[in-house]
């Protein structure tokens, strides 16, 4: 199963009815672009999710030093926000029993589609028009892209992002202080060596001529960006359970604040009834009181009359 698919579905408690395809083993995805471009709204709305989930990851103290969510949480909020206004009743419910399922669903739709198809895209129109803004390209580029609806959305977030843009003409200076080639054992033949840059810098490939030893090296290089985010739902590919272990406790810590935010808006309801039932039992009383008043004043009335005949 690709990473955008879904299980096949089973009864969900709705009456019946057509199923949505969605829901049926299709893709959550595939023929449903208004969920793409709800995602992207929901990025533009909230500038500071984006430019976590667009950035550099930062370690705990940093994000607490600049009072920022993790990506987890902006992926859950995301997800939620997202699926709980869905076409698909049952993509509802599914999304609101599943969150961090669907949290993944979302990462992974960014990082195994959105990029691969960003990174497609700009190979083909080339580094130049890749490092120029959309209103910069000229007729033939713009015409290239397209072929992928949200390079332009895109491109206004990731053209200066070495990340997602390989191409950005200042990704070498930024990354030659984040990367270490690791030591290896070069023949005359050509070698490969694979340099894994901080974390959200992707892997990059470098094929490399190898150096003869006693002779002067002659050697170009072809860089290469490999995609490593390729697991089935969003979950985290090999050589990462670290990023895994955070995405759980950055699931607990979401969970209990928004159960927390739960018992508080239910803890106001609780006492605005309370305060609403008081509010009618204490009106009630005094319309009682006040009807008691002008019985009285009517008998008062009443026997004033009689005094007044008799008299």
């Amino acid at each position: 199963m690709s990473d955008d698919e879904e299980s096949s579905s089973s009864d969900d408690g709705y009456p019946q009815q057509a199923a949505h395809p969605s829901s049926q083993g299709v893709s959550l995805w595939k023929d449903y672009p208004e969920r793409d471009s709800r995602l992207l709204q929901w990025f533009r709305e909230h500038p500071e999710a984006r430019d976590v989930v667009f950035s550099h990851p930062m370690t705990a103290a940093q994000r607490e030093a600049g009072h920022l969510p993790t990506k987890t949480k902006c992926y859950l909020d995301a997800a939620k926000d997202l699926f709980s206004i869905d076409d698909d009743p049952a993509i509802r419910k599914k999304a609101s029993q599943e969150p961090l399922l669907y949290a993944k669903k979302i990462k992974s739709r960014m990082l195994t589609s959105w990029k691969t198809k960003y990174q497609k895209i700009n190979k083909e129109i080339g580094s130049k028009a890749s490092n120029s803004r959309y209103e910069d390209l000229d007729s033939k580029s713009r015409q290239k892209t397209q072929c992928f609806h949200l390079w332009r959305s895109l491109h206004v977030y990731w053209r200066t992002n070495p990340y997602f843009n390989p191409y950005w003409k200042k990704n070498s200076s930024h990354l030659n202080g984040l990367t270490q080639r690791p030591k290896s054992s070069m023949s005359c033949k050509a070698a490969y060596t694979v340099n894994r840059c901080a974390a959200n810098y992707g892997t990059i490939a470098s094929k490399k001529q190898a150096k003869p030893t006693g002779h002067p090296s002659k050697s170009g290089t072809e860089v290469v960006i490999l995609d490593e985010d390729t697991d089935d739902e969003g979950v985290n590919g090999p050589g990462f359970p670290q990023e895994e272990v955070e995405e759980k406790k950055d699931f607990k810590k979401w969970e209990l604040e928004r159960s927390h935010k739960r018992k508080r808006e239910e803890a106001v309801a609780s006492t605005s009834v309370v305060d609403g039932t008081a509010a009618l039992i204490a009106q009630q009383k005094h319309q009682e009181y006040m009807a008691e008043l002008r019985i009285k004043d009517q008998q008062n009335e009443l026997l004033k009359m009689i005094l007044k005949k008799m008299g």
